[in-house]
Formats: structure tokens, C-alpha cells, sequence
């Protein structure tokens, strides 16, 4: 028997589209602060900071409750800006570090911290919300950090901004994120009537039955860990998947702990049918759920075909790896087919959630978006999937069918023939086909992929003739016709598809200009791709672009598609960075001086008039205090050479001579440069 599915209270989901509405109604002054509204004037640099987490269902509904407590202690606070917003930061897409803060409280003293936390615990008793990873739990869904309130803000060597706070001798420290909650020494703990102040320490041991050894995969939705089961006088290698409370909640009250009780139901039903890890055990700890369950040997299938590629193209491969390749893509087409055959949707057929066993078998894995069309479960449907996989259907959460399906593995299919993420292309583009043939060579297997992917279900075709047009495609490969290296017409084709690609939808935003990753790849996302944002530098934002496509244009390419892109671009870097100058970084790949060789060569390629020549000598001209080209003297002198003809002589000399300097001063005896930190002069 699986464990009963027990929806959590929930109160009715609001249809503000604004939490401003409710801030207004109370007539509460407020200003956006990134993704907050901020009520009220933040004065103190640091304290003990109060969350409240929330499931964003019910967050409209704990504002209404808890304003007029805040306005009975004055206190500032910030709320989290619409129901888009709050979703997200309680499913991990903002990042781990902000996972659960729903609202932010800032008490101004120590007293009203913790007569607040009294009041705000049996305010909130009722609300759900997801643990807040960062934070100390005083109860319910209040949590605490000491940290920054109006902090000194100060830039890396990247440019980014960071939090600084002074510690008990009043010397400026880092304004550290640490999992779990660690206490700030000498820092008095104000909260001693409500919980006492003993740090969380990790346990390795769940239920007192399983040990656990290591963590295969961790994120806001919760650990993949590998561990041992202990039963009776035996052991055994399991694994062990967690859900997170609060996380990835729904319209429905649903969140992650659901998702992890249908997967054990829905695994419980397959055995036997379908090639699934054993399940062995259901239980819920300290909040969190875990599903215990036979550990597959193997790796996953989308790291196999990493394997075999090791950065190649489909071209390139000789026979024996295309055999293997196509064999793996066989067995997946017939896996997905056993679950139309039983009665289910898949729902997210990617590489990742299938493991190719060292007997070279097939295995299902994270099922928890499987549907079962016999029972209409789970009803709705969990949303979503994996982006460049999901069908119009499935992204809207309609009922789901087998052709959902088809369309996931028409994404798979490209992922396997190309090497790339189906989200590299543009699927409703009519040159869909083309683009993929440029990797295939065959025009009948490229249209074949691209019919999975028609926007209309009705036109996908069956598994059947998707398994027989594989099989036809295998038959026609030549093995003794040689590889063609890339010749000169399909590079310049190549070139033109890579520029138009450039101005598609897949590469700008909603404004028309061209985005970053907003967080560092060290951040615990549940989804990475949810935040995006603008970035100047030459290495990963709009600059680098434009030197891209001034380059393409003196080249004689056609820059027509881009030209929207560009202009929004350089409206961004106007207002936002030259506008600040010189109160920017200095280097080549986050600052001024990669900013200066994009103006340039666009000058030189009569995308912009000379009237702009002062903005290089400004973006030059700034000291730097390292040695290397990303951040230093190196960048800065490479720019200046390549950007000195549009700078006068005298301020040119000057700055290769500063750059110079720097350079000479780093030498070592032996003639060689050491890697050296920043110089703090």
C-alpha cells in the first residue's frame, strides 16, 4: 500500500496578479526593490532579520494577515512583488540562498525582534511554507538570520555587487550565506524564550535505518543521495531521493512531497511492467519526504552520449559509434512506447531521466510528471517539464496524451544527431528542417524529426513510424564514404545562421536585447534558466555581441536580423554603464576596457559615427589593479592597442605606459609572472 495523499490547508488562491494591490488598499507607501517591494525606511546596517516562507497559493492571503501586526511594531519590511515572483522563489528558481523568503522583517532592535517572533508564530500557525535553507527555524514558518539590513555594498572583480556588514570589532566582513544556519560569533542570540540557540548538525542517518554516504545530486528541490539500507543483520546499497516541503507548490495546494508520493505509487504499479528502480520505502522526516529505492548501476543516457561525442560532430563519428548511438535511441523510443502500451504519459523523455545500465539495459528514473490515462492521476497534471522538451501542450498544462510525447522525442532525437540542446533551436521556425540536415545529412530523416515537433499534435507521427524512419535512416549511413571536413559553403552557411540566430527569440528578451545568466553556476537552481538579466562585459554580455557582429559586418554578412537587438543593446549600455562611468571595473571581460574594443571595431564597421570617441578614451583611461587580461594591465593594454587610433596620442602613450608599468613591476627575477591578487593600493 502507498501512503495516503493528504493535501495541505490551503486557502483560496488569490487572483491578484500584484501584491502592490494589497500593499495599497492598507495605504502603505512602497518602492521596488529588485524583486520586493520595500515598505517603510531601512536605517540599521545589520541585525537579526525575520522570513516568513510561504507557498505562493497563500501568500497574498499572509500578507493581508500579518500587516497589521507590522504596522503595530513599525517595522520595515519587504514582500516578495506578484505570484510569478513568489512561485519561483519558493521553488529554487531565484537560488538556493533565497529559497523560502517570501518576506523579509527588519526589527529595529533586539526586543522587537523577538516580541515579534512571539506574535508572528501564532499569527502564521496555519501557513505552510518551504524550509529556508540560510536561516535558523524559530517555528512554523518563521525563520532568522543575522545579517544585512542597509549593508555596504562593494564590487568584485566581476563587477557584481556584494554585501559587506561589520563584524563585533567593526572591521567590514562578507555577509555570508551559510547552509546549514551558522551562528555570527559574538553575536548576542535574542530569541532564548522561544528556541534555544543550538546549531543544526547535519545527520547522516535517516529513520534511523539508512546511512548516508554521499550526495549524487542536491538542489532546492532536495538531495539525491547514495546510501545503505540496514535491515537486520544485512546491508545493501540504496538510494534515496528528498522532497522538500513547500517547494514547487501548486494551484492546488501540491507541493514536492506530492510529487515524491505519486512517483512511489506510480513505481510501485510499474514493477514488473516497465524497467523502474525496486522501490522499498516511503517516509516523512523533520518535514522533507524520502523515497527509498534500488540503486541502478549505469549513467545516464544524456552523459553516454556526451561519452561518445567528447565534442565531435554527428559527421565525424565513425560507424561503430553511430551504431551504439542509434541503438540507445531505439531502446528509448521502445521504453517510452511500454508506457503508451500501459497506460501512461512520460511526460520527460530527456537523457537525464533514463540510466543505461553497465548490462547495457534501459532503466526509467524521476517519473514524478508521469500520467496515467486509465485513472486520470494526477489531476491536474504536475507541471511543467524540461524547456526545449515540453510540447504548446504540455507548457499550457492541458490533459496529457502519447503525442506530448512524440514531441519530447523529436527534441531527443536532435539532441542525439546534433550534439545540442534542443533549446538551441528555434522549433516553429520553417527552417527547422534545414538546420538540422546541416548536421545529418538527410533530408528525409531531418523532416522526420522536425514532423515530431509540429506545433499541431494531429501531424506528429507514431511511435512506429518514428522507431521505422530510425531504422531507415541507420540503413542508409555509408560506412566507407570518408568524413568531408566542413568546406567552405556550408561554413559561410554556418556563419549566416549563427548571426541570424542572433536576433531569434531564442537569444534575445522580451525588450529585444540580449540576455545573461543572471546567478554564478555554483547556485542551487531548480531550474537555472528561470532568471536572466543584462550583462555589459565583453565575455558574457552585450558587448562581446557587438564586436561579434561589427566584425561580421566588415566581413560583407548581412546584419539586418540583429539590428533591433543591437540598438536595444546599446540604449542598455548607455543608460546603465557608460552613464555610471567612471564608477565602473577597469578590465577586459566584465568592464570599461572590453566595452572599448566593442565600440571600436562597431565604429570601424559604421555601425556607430565617430562622435562616440570620447567614450573610449573615458573607458581606457581608468586605473587598474591586477596584472591579468581578464581583470588587468594586460586586458587594458590590448584594448588600448586596438582601440589607440581613435584615442589621442598622448593619452594612449600614457595609458600603455601605466599598463606597462604594471607589468614590469610583476616580473620575477627568472623573467616569468607569478598569478597575483589584486593590489590593494
Amino acid at each position: 500500500m502507498h501512503p495516503k495523499t493528504t493535501p495541505p490547508k490551503v486557502g483560496t488562491p488569490s487572483h491578484i496578479e500584484d501584491y502592490s494591490e494589497i500593499l495599497e488598499k492598507h495605504e502603505l507607501e512602497y518602492q521596488p526593490v529588485g524583486f520586493y517591494y520595500q515598505v517603510g525606511e531601512i536605517e540599521k546596517v545589520q541585525g537579526w532579520i525575520l522570513h516568513l516562507s510561504s507557498i505562493w497559493v497563500e501568500t497574498a492571503r499572509l500578507l493581508e494577515t500579518v500587516i497589521p501586526l507590522l504596522r503595530d511594531y513599525d517595522t520595515p519590511f519587504k514582500i516578495i512583488q506578484d505570484p510569478e515572483k513568489a512561485k519561483m522563489i519558493t521553488d529554487g528558481d531565484m537560488g538556493y540562498h533565497q529559497l523560502g523568503k517570501v518576506f523579509c522583517l527588519y526589527p529595529p532592535t533586539n526586543e522587537a525582534a523577538l516580541a515579534l517572533a512571539r506574535e508572528l508564530l501564532g499569527l502564521t500557525k496555519e501557513f505552510n511554507g518551504s524550509a529556508i535553507p540560510t536561516d535558523f527555524h524559530l517555528g512554523g514558518i518563521v525563520y532568522t538570520r543575522y545579517g544585512s539590513f542597509k549593508p555596504q555594498l562593494l564590487k568584485d572583480e566581476k563587477g557584481r555587487k556584494e554585501r559587506y556588514i561589520y563584524d563585533t570589532h567593526g572591521q567590514l566582513i562578507k555577509d555570508e550565506y551559510h547552509t546549514p544556519f551558522k551562528f555570527p560569533k559574538g553575536v548576542p542570540w535574542p530569541f532564548d524564550e522561544i528556541a534555544a540557540p543550538v546549531e543544526e548538525v547535519p545527520t547522516t542517518f535517516l529513520k534511523d535505518t539508512y546511512k548516508v554516504f554521499s550526495t549524487l545530486k542536491n538542489d532546492a528541490k532536495g538531495r539525491v543521495m547514495r546510501s545503505l539500507r540496514m535491515k537486520g543483520i544485512g546491508i545493501q546499497w540504496i538510494i534515496i531521493k528528498e522532497a522538500k516541503r513547500g517547494v514547487f507548490s501548486d494551484i492546488k495546494g501540491r507541493d514536492n512531497r506530492d510529487r515524491l508520493r505519486w512517483q512511489y505509487k506510480l513505481q510501485q504499479d510499474l514493477q514488473g511492467k516497465i524497467p523502474v528502480p525496486e522501490v522499498y520505502d516511503y517516509f516523512e522526516e523533520n518535514g522533507n519526504a524520502y523515497l527509498v529505492m534500488q540503486n541502478i548501476r549505469g549513467k545516464a543516457l544524456s552523459q553516454v552520449t556526451r561519452d561518445i561525442y567528447k565534442w565531435s560532430a554527428w559527421c565525424d563519428l565513425d560507424k561503430n559509434k553511430k551504431d551504439t548511438l542509434i541503438g540507445h535511441l531505439l531502446k528509448m523510443i521502445d521504453m517510452v512506447a511500454l508506457f503508451h502500451q500501459h497506460g501512461y504519459v512520460h511526460r520527460d523523455p530527456t537523457g537525464v531521466n533514463f540510466i543505461l545500465t553497465r548490462q547495457n539495459k534501459l532503466v526509467a528514473i524521476d517519473l514524478e510528471l508521469a500520467f496515467s490515462m486509465h485513472e486520470n492521476i494526477p489531476d491536474p497534471p504536475y507541471a511543467l517539464g524540461t524547456w526545449g522538451f515540453m510540447s504548446p501542450e504540455q507548457q499550457e498544462v492541458m490533459s496529457p496524451q502519447p503525442d506530448q510525447d512524440i514531441y519530447g522525442l523529436g527534441a531527443l532525437m536532435i539532441t542525439f544527431f546534433t550534439n545540442l540542446m534542443p533549446n538551441r533551436f528555434e522549433h516553429r521556425h520553417s527552417r527547422l528542417a534545414s538546420d538540422i540536415n546541416f548536421f545529418v545529412r538527410n533530408e528525409t530523416f531531418s523532416r522526420l524529426i522536425t514532423s515530431c515537433l509540429d506545433q499541431d499534435p494531429a501531424n506528429r507521427p507514431g511511435i512506429l513510424t518514428i522507431r521505422s524512419g530510425i531504422e531507415e535512416f541507420h540503413k542508409s549511413i555509408n560506412t566507407t564514404e570518408p568524413n568531408e571536413a566542413t568546406n567552405d559553403t556550408s561554413l559561410e552557411g554556418l556563419i549566416k545562421y549563427v548571426l541570424n540566430a542572433l536576433g531569434s527569440p531564442v537569444m534575445v528578451n522580451l525588450d529585444n536585447a540580449w540576455h545573461s545568466n543572471k546567478v554564478e553556476e555554483n547556485e542551487q537552481l531548480a531550474n537555472p534558466q528561470a532568471t536572466l538579466t543584462y550583462n555589459p562585459g565583453f565575455h558574457a554580455g552585450v558587448s562581446g555581441v557587438m564586436y561579434v557582429l561589427a566584425t561580421a559586418k566588415m566581413a560583407g554578412y548581412n546584419l539586418e536580423p540583429t539590428l533591433q537587438a543591437f540598438e536595444r543593446s546599446w540604449q542598455y549600455l548607455e543608460n546603465t554603464f557608460l552613464s555610471t562611468l567612471p564608477d565602473v571595473l577597469p578590465g577586459l571581460y566584465y568592464g570599461a576596457s572590453g566595452v572599448a574594443l566593442a565600440i571600436t571595431r562597431c565604429m570601424e564597421a559604421g555601425l556607430m559615427d565617430r562622435q562616440h570617441r570620447p567614450i573610449i578614451e573615458k573607458c581606457l583611461d581608468l586605473p587598474v589593479n591586477a596584472l591579468n587580461v581578464m581583470h588587468g594591465a594586460a586586458g587594458q593594454g590590448l584594448a588600448t592597442l586596438n582601440s589607440g587610433h581613435f584615442i589621442g596620442s598622448e593619452t594612449r602613450d600614457r595609458i600603455l605606459g601605466r599598463c606597462v608599468g604594471i607589468v614590469l613591476e610583476n616580473q620575477q627575477k627568472d623573467g616569468a609572472w607569478l598569478t597575483l591578487p589584486p593590489r590593494s593600493d
